[in-house]
C-alpha cells in the first residue's frame, strides 16, 4: 500500500503540491481561530440542586428535602454519585454523572427526576447549570471610593452596592457562555414592617393582624370587560402601594371594630435581612511622602461563572466589553458615591494566555532550534528546507484530524495539546529526515553513474526502500501512549488529550513523508549543485573520528560493556523504589485562594472581621496586589458555606516584566533570544509563598489553608475538598461520627509530612433555641401546631408578602419583629397568639429553651458522613499516606461504619496500575512489531536494550537535578543523606508518563543501528566482523544523532521553563524525555555495537546473503571508506555514497548490480543504482524528472 502511495504521489505530484498548498492554508486557518483553554474538561458533569428551606434546622432539612431528593436522584441514568449537604434552611445537593455524558442531557435527567421527591410546599428546588473546572471566569467587585464611616451612610452604601450590582450589573453579564453569574456582599433591598409585642399589646393587635391587614392592602385584579356602545375595554382593580408612606396609613381593624394604623404599632423601614454573605475589597495605595495606605471598603463580589465548553477567551473578551461600557455609566450616573467596578481580582483568561503563550513560545523555539541542527548537520539549504517542509505541513493536516474530531471543524486546544506537539515536534521531522537523506544520496550516486537512470525512478525508490523500518518505528512511538489514550478517571481526561495529539501529529508525519517529500524532493534536489560534492561535512568527518575508537574499543571488550551496563541498569532499578512519590507538580499561578474558618459559633461580623485581618496582613508582604474577601455564601450557591468561613483572593504581581529599550524590545520578537529581553521583579514566587505562610502561623485558633484556585480545584475534583488528601467516615449517628473524625485528627496530627489536618466540613454542635409547641394546649385552645410555628417563623425570620416593583428591580416586602425584640427572649415568650378564646401569651403553648445540634449534615450513599481532609508538605505523598493509612489501620470503628480515601494519592495509585497493567502489554506489542520489521527475536530484544540505557540516563538526571541543599545536610546525620536525596527527588505522574513516551522513541531510534547490521551482512556482502560492526556503526552515527538532536533540542525550552505557567506538567515529562534519550544516543554508540558482537552472531546465521550484493559495482563500497586499510592506516578518500555521512535503511545501490532476469511484478529485489537495460531507459535527459513505468519496486526484505 505504501508503495502504491508513494507511486501515485509521483506521478501526480503537480496536484500533490497544490493540495499541500491548500491543506497549509486550511491549517493555518483552524490554528488561527483555534478556541484554547487551560486544561481539557477535567470534571465528570455535575449538576448541582440547590433547595432554600427557610428556618428549618440542618436534622429537617435533611429529614424533609436531602433524603428525598437524594434517593430520587440516585438512581437516575448515567448518575454515579449523589451528594447532599443540609444546613440552616438550605440543601445543596451535587449530582455527579459518568465521564462523556452531555452536560445538557444531565441537566434534563435531574430536572425530570427532582418533582418524584415529594419535597414541601414552602421547598424552593433551584436545578442549577452544570458546572465545569475553573467555572469562575471573572471575579469582580463593586465598591465606592469614598470613605464611609457614619453607619447610615455605611447602610445606604451597602443596599445601593447591591441593588446596583443585582438588577444593573448582574443582567448585562449574561452573554452568550455564561452560566450563572453570583452575588455576594451589600444589603438586598426590602421594605420591612417592623413591630415587637409590646407595641402590638399596647394597641390590642396580634401579629397574625398586622400581617394579615399588609397582606390584604395589596389589590392587583380583573373586573372583566367593559362594554360599550361601539368598544370594549379592559377593567384593572388595582391598590397601589409604591411608598413607605403607603404602607403607614394601612388601617388594621381590631376586635372591638375600631381601627388603628399601621404606623402606630410598627414602623416601615428600607433596611436589609439578616446577611449571610460578606464581602470587602483591600488594596494598597501610597501617599505623596510614600507612605503604604490600606484601603479597606466594602464591597459587592460577583462571580461570573461560564457554561460548560465555552471559550474561555471568546466570553471574557465579551464581558470585558461590557464592563467598560459599565464603568463609564456608573461614574456618570452616581457621581456622589464614586464607584469603582474593580476587574483585576481574578480573570481567567490571564493564566490561559500566559500558560497557551508559554507553550506556543516552546513549540515555536523548539522548531527554530530543529531547522537550526538540520542546516548544521545537512549542510545544505534545499535538504534542510524540504526536510523543514514537513513540520508544519504536519501541523497543519494535525488540526484538519482535530478539527474533523471535534465534528465541528474548529480546532479545540489546550496547554496539554500543545504539550503533545511541543514533545512531538523533533520528532515531526524524523520521517523526513531519513526520507530526504536517502533520495538525495541516491541522486548524488545516480549522477555519477554511465547511463543514469530517470529521476523519478531513483525518488520512488529511494523512497520505498526505507519505508518498511520508518513505518514500522512511527506504529512503534504512536503504540507507546496507548496507555495514556486508556486511564480512566481524572488522569485520563488530563493526559489523553497529550498522547492523542501526539500520536497523531506523528501519523500526520509519516503521511505527509509518504506523499509530499518525495514529490517536492524530485523538484529541488536533482538540480542540486552539492549532488556533485564528494565526501562529508567537517561536523561529521570530527563525529566520525570521536566515535571510532570508542567503537573498537566497545567491540574488542564486550563483556566489560556489558558488566558496566549491568551495574548501572541494576543501580537504577534499585533506587528507583526509594524515589518519593507525588500526583502533579505544583502549578504557578498569580492568585491564591486562602479559606480562613473562624470558630464555628461566631457570628458573620466577627467572621468578616477576622477575614478582613488577615487580609490586612498579607497586604504587608510587597508582592501582593489586591486581595478581595467574602464570607458565608452566596444566595442559589450550590456550596453551602458556613458564616464562619472565608475566602480571601489574593492577587500577586507578575514576577517578570519587559525590559526598556529599543533593543529589548527588537529582542522580544527573536524566537529563543527573546527570554532576555525580561527582567525577574520581586523576590521567587516560592519565597512569597513562605513569607505568606509565615505571616499566616500569626492566626491561632484559625484554620488556615492557601492554595491557587487551579489546585483548588483539582483537590475538589480528586477529594470533594480543598485538600491533597480526604479521609470519609460513614454511619448513621452523628455523635459517633464527630468522635471518630477528632480521634482521626488527632493521629494525623502525629504524621511527619501531613500538615493543615482540619475537618473538610463542619461537624461541631453549635448552640440552638428550640421552641417546642404543646400539640394539646394549642389543641385546647383552638389552633395547631403549624399555626403557631408560622406564627414564629414571622417574628423571627420574617415573612415575605410580596415583591414592589421598581423600576427593573424588585423590592421584597416583609413583615418582622424588630432586631431587638428578636434578641430578647422574654419578649418573645410574650407574643400573643389569636384563640377562640381570646389573646394567649406564646409562653402558654411553647417552651423556649437552649440545645445544641449539628450545624451541617452530609449525606452520600444514603449514610451520614464526615471528612477529614490535609495537606501534603513533603516531596514523597506515597510515603506520608502510607504511614496515615498505617495509624489508622487499628482505628476502632464501629459496627455500620467505614473508612475511604480519597485525593491525589489514591487517583495515582489508580493511575499506577492502569500503567503497571498496560505497560508490559506496549512492550511484548514493542517487541512483536521489531520482530516482524528485523527478522529475528534476538535482534528485537537488542534493539529493546536501549530502554533501559535510557531509563538510566533519566533517573541519573533526576538525582542529579534534585540534591539536597547543605543547610538540608547540616540537619540530618550523614547516614540519612542518601535517603533524604532520594526524598528530595519525586517522581510523579508526568515523570511516568515521560518514561512511557521515552521507551517508544528510543525503540524507533534503536531500529536504526540493527537493522543497518542486518542490512550490510544480507545484501552488502559483509562478514560478521569488526569491520561490518564499525562500518555499520558509523553509517548510523549521523542519522541517529540527528533524530536525537533535534527530538531533544525541540524539547529544549520546555527543559528552561520550570515552573512557570503552562509547562508545569510538560516540563518533568520533558525532563525525562530528553536526558533519557541523551543518555540512550550516547551509550547506544557504544553499547548497542558490543552487544550484537557478542549477542548477534545468531542473528547473522539466520541471514540468507543476496547473490546480487556479490556483483561489483562501478561505485567503491563504503566498507572502505569506513574502516583505515591495513597498508597504510589511513582513511581513504570517501565514496559517492557517503555524501553526507548519512545512512539510510538500505545502501544497496552502491554495491549491487542488478540482475539480468526480468523482475517480475511485486516480486522483491534490492534497488539498484546502475543502469537500467536499454529499453528501459528515457531519451530525454538523465536528470529530467520522469517516472519510468517499467522500473523495479523496493526490496519489500530491507528493513
Amino acid at each position: 500500500m505504501f508503495q502504491w502511495i508513494i507511486t501515485a504521489a509521483l506521478r501526480n505530484r503537480q496536484l500533490i503540491l497544490l493540495l499541500a498548498l491548500v491543506l497549509a492554508v486550511l491549517g493555518g486557518y483552524l490554528w488561527f481561530t483555534a478556541a484554547v483553554d487551560v486544561f481539557p474538561d477535567l470534571n465528570r458533569p455535575t449538576v448541582p440542586v440547590v433547595v432554600e428551606y427557610p428556618g428549618r434546622a440542618p436534622e429537617e432539612v435533611e429529614q424533609d428535602v436531602t433524603r428525598p431528593l437524594c434517593a430520587a436522584l440516585q438512581g437516575a441514568p448515567h448518575v454515579l454519585q449523589v451528594i447532599g449537604a443540609s444546613s440552616q434552611g438550605v440543601s445543596a445537593i451535587e449530582v455527579i454523572f459518568d465521564w462523556g455524558t452531555d452536560p445538557l442531557v444531565c441537566q434534563q435527567i435531574v430536572s425530570q427526576r427532582v418533582p418524584s421527591a415529594r419535597l414541601p410546599q414552602d421547598a424552593v428546588v433551584n436545578v442549577l447549570p452544570p458546572s465545569a473546572i475553573l467555572n469562575d471566569v471573572f471575579i469582580l467587585a463593586l465598591r465606592s471610593r469614598r470613605d464611609v464611616r457614619d453607619p447610615k451612610d455605611l447602610l445606604a452604601l451597602q443596599l445601593q452596592l447591591r441593588l446596583l450590582a443585582e438588577w444593573e450589573i448582574r443582567p448585562r453579564l449574561f452573554v452568550p457562555g455564561v452560566a450563572n453569574v453570583f452575588v455576594i456582599g451589600g444589603l438586598v433591598r426590602q421594605y420591612q414592617v417592623l413591630t415587637d409585642p409590646e407595641r402590638l399589646a399596647l394597641h390590642h393587635i396580634t401579629l397574625e393582624d398586622l400581617t394579615q391587614a399588609v397582606a390584604q392592602a395589596f389589590v392587583a385584579t380583573g373586573g372583566g370587560p367593559f362594554l360599550e356602545a361601539q368598544s370594549e375595554k379592559t377593567t384593572r382593580i388595582t391598590g397601589p402601594i409604591r411608598r413607605p408612606q403607603d404602607l403607614e396609613q394601612i388601617a388594621i381593624p381590631r376586635r372591638d371594630g375600631s381601627l388603628v394604623r399601621l404606623r402606630e404599632v410598627a414602623d416601615v423601614v428600607i433596611a436589609g435581612p439578616i446577611p449571610r454573605g460578606s464581602a470587602a475589597f483591600h488594596s494598597r495605595t501610597y501617599s505623596p511622602d510614600g507612605s503604604v495606605l490600606v484601603n479597606n471598603s466594602p464591597a459587592v463580589i460577583l462571580e461570573v461563572q461560564r457554561q460548560p465548553g465555552a471559550n474561555v477567551l471568546e466570553l471574557t473578551q465579551r464581558v470585558e466589553g461590557i464592563l467598560q461600557g459599565l464603568q463609564e455609566e456608573l461614574s456618570r450616573t452616581y457621581p456622589d458615591w464614586e464607584l469603582q467596578l474593580e476587574s483585576n481580582i481574578f480573570r481567567q483568561a490571564t493564566f490561559i494566555e500566559t500558560a497557551i503563550h508559554n507553550v506556543q513560545e516552546s513549540l515555536r523555539d523548539g522548531l527554530v532550534l530543529v531547522a537550526i541542527v538540520l542546516v548544521l548537520f545537512l549542510a545544505n539549504v534545499r535538504t534542510a528546507a524540504l526536510t523543514l517542509v514537513a513540520l508544519p505541513l504536519s501541523l497543519a493536516l494535525f488540526a484538519l484530524i482535530f478539527g474533523f474530531r471535534n465534528g465541528s471543524w474548529k480546532l479545540v486546544i489546550n496547554t496539554m495539546t500543545l504539550g503533545g506537539l511541543a514533545i512531538a515536534v523533533g520528532e515531526l521531522v524524523d520521517d523526513a529526515i531519513v526520507d530526504v537523506e536517502n533520495i538525495y544520496r541516491r541522486l548524488k550516486e545516480n549522477r555519477q553513474l554511465p547511463q543514469p537512470r530517470p529521476v523519478l525512478d531513483v525518488v520512488r525508490d529511494a523512497s520505498q526502500e526505507i519505508r518498511s523500518s520508518i513505518v514500522y518505528a512511527t506504529f512503534i512511538v504512536c503504540l507507546v501512549v496507548a496507555p495514556l489514550l486508556l486511564l480512566p478517571g481524572f488522569s485520563g481526561a488530563m493526559f489523553a488529550p497529550m498522547g492523542l495529539a501526539y500520536a497523531a501529529s506523528l501519523l500526520a508525519s509519516l503521511f505527509i513523508s509518504l506523499t509530499v517529500t518525495p514529490a517536492l524532493a524530485s523538484y529541488l534536489l536533482p538540480e542540486a549543485r552539492i549532488l556533485g560534492k564528494p565526501g562529508d561535512s567537517p561536523v561529521v568527518r570530527c563525529l566520525k573520528a570521536a566515535v571510532r575508537p570508542l567503537v573498537m574499543a566497545a567491540v574488542r571488550r564486550p563483556r566489560w560493556v556489558l558488566s558496566f551496563v549491568g551495574v548501572l541498569v541494576v543501580l537504577a532499578l534499585a533506587v528507583l523504589p526509594f524515589l518519593s512519590g507525588s500526583f502533579l507538580p505544583p502549578f504557578n499561578e498569580d492568585n491564591l485562594v486562602i479559606t480562613v474558618t473562624a470558630p464555628l459559633g461566631v457570628n458573620l461580623d466577627e467572621a468578616a472581621r477576622i477575614g478582613d485581618r488577615v487580609a490586612q496582613c498579607l497586604l504587608e508582604v510587597p508582592e501582593v496586589q489586591t486581595i478581595t474577601r467574602f464570607t458565608g455564601r452566596a444566595e442559589q450557591d450550590e456550596e453551602v458555606a458556613p458564616i464562619n468561613l472565608s475566602h480571601v483572593h489574593v492577587r500577586l504581581n507578575p514576577t517578570r516584566q519587559p525590559k526598556k529599550g529599543f533593543w529589548y524590545a527588537c529582542l522580544r520578537w527573536v524566537p529563543i533570544l527573546d527570554r532576555f529581553a525580561y527582567q525577574r521583579i520581586g523576590r521567587p514566587r516560592e519565597e512569597v509563598l513562605a513569607d505568606i505562610r509565615e505571616r499566616l502561623a500569626y492566626f491561632p485558633g484559625v484554620a488556615i489553608n492557601m492554595g491557587g484556585p487551579i489546585a483548588h480545584q483539582i483537590d475538589h475534583i480528586l477529594a470533594g475538598t480543598e485538600a491533597a488528601v480526604a479521609i470519609l467516615v460513614y454511619g448513621p449517628d452523628s455523635a459517633t461520627l464527630r468522635r471518630l473524625g477528632e480521634e482521626i485528627l488527632s493521629r494525623l496530627r502525629e504524621v511527619p509530612g501531613a500538615v493543615d489536618p482540619r475537618p473538610a466540613q463542619p461537624w461541631e454542635e453549635m448552640d440552638q433555641i428550640r421552641i417546642r409547641v404543646h400539640q394539646q394546649l394549642a389543641g385546647q385552645y383552638g389552633r395547631s401546631a403549624r399555626e403557631i410555628a408560622e406564627l414564629l417563623e414571622t417574628a423571627l425570620a420574617g415573612r415575605r408578602l410580596r415583591y414592589i416593583p421598581e423600576g427593573n428591580a424588585r423590592t421584597a416586602l416583609v413583615v418582622w419583629y424588630t432586631p431587638e425584640a428578636r434578641r430578647n427572649l422574654d419578649s418573645l415568650r410574650q407574643t400573643f397568639v389569636d384563640t377562640p378564646a381570646g389573646r394567649v401569651p406564646l409562653e402558654q403553648l411553647a417552651d423556649v429553651e437552649y440545645v445544641s445540634g449539628p450545624f451541617s449534615l452530609y449525606l452520600e450513599k444514603q449514610q451520614r458522613r464526615i471528612m477529614v481532609a490535609c495537606n501534603i508538605a513533603s516531596n514523597d505523598m506515597t510515603g506520608v499516606v502510607e504511614e496515615i493509612k498505617r495509624r489508622l489501620a487499628d482505628l476502632p470503628l464501629p459496627a455500620g461504619y467505614s473508612l475511604e480515601y480519597r485525593g491525589q494519592y489514591e487517583e495515582r495509585e489508580t493511575a499506577g496500575t492502569y500503567i503497571w497493567f498496560l505497560y508490559p502489554l506496549v512492550l511484548l506489542a514493542i517487541v512483536t512489531l521489531l520482530w516482524r520489521c528485523l527478522g529475528s527475536w534476538r535482534a528485537a530484544f537488542l534493539v529493546m536494550t536501549n530502554v533501559p540505557l535510557a531509563c538510566v540516563g533519566a533517573i541519573l538526571t533526576l538525582l542529579l537535578l534534585h540534591p539536597p541543599t547543605w543547610q538540608e545536610l547540616a540537619q540530618h546525620h550523614w547516614s540519612e543523606w542518601l535517603g533524604l536525596w532520594f526524598e528530595k527527588t519525586s517522581l510523579s505522574l508526568a515523570h511516568w508518563i515521560g518514561f512511557i513516551t521515552l521507551t517508544g522513541i528510543v525503540s524507533r531510534n534503536g531500529i536504526m543501528m540493527i537493522s543497518h547490521y542486518i542490512h550490510l551482512m544480507r545484501y552488502e556482502g559483509e562478514s560478521f566482523d569488526e569491520k561490518m560492526i564499525l562500518r555499520g556503526t558509523l553509517e548510523r552515527l549521523v542519522p541517529m544523532l540527528m533524530t536525537a538532536l533535534t527530538t531533544i533540542l525541540g524539547l529544549t525550552p520546555l527543559l528552561l521553563g520550570a515552573g512557570e505557567p503552562g509547562r508545569e506538567i510538560l516540563h518533568p515529562l520533558a525532563v525525562v524525555v530528553a536526558s533519557g534519550l541523551l543518555w540512550a544516543t550516547l551509550l547506544d554508540q557504544i553499547v548497542t555495537p558490543a552487544l550484537f558482537f557478542l549477542f548477534g552472531r545468531k542473528v547473522y546465521a539466520t541471514i540468507a546473503p543476496d547473490k546480487n550484493a556479490a556483483s561489483l559495482s562501478p561505485v567503491p563500497q563504503e566498507s572502505s571508506a569506513a574502516t583505515p586499510t591495513a597498508s597504510t592506516g589511513k582513511e581513504p578518500a570517501p565514496s559517492p555514497a557517503q555524501t553526507l555521512g548519512i545512512a539510510t535503511e538500505s545502501t544497496s545501490s552502491a554495491s549491487a548490480t542488478p540482475s539480468s532476469t526480468p523482475i517480475p511484478d511485486g516480486q522483491a529485489q534490492p534497488v539498484s543504482a546502475s543502469p537500467h537495460p536499454a529499453s528501459q531507459l528515457p531519451s530525454a535527459s538523465p536528470d529530467k524528472p520522469q517516472l519510468s513505468p517499467t522500473a523495479s519496486a523496493p526490496s519489500s526484505k530491507s528493513p
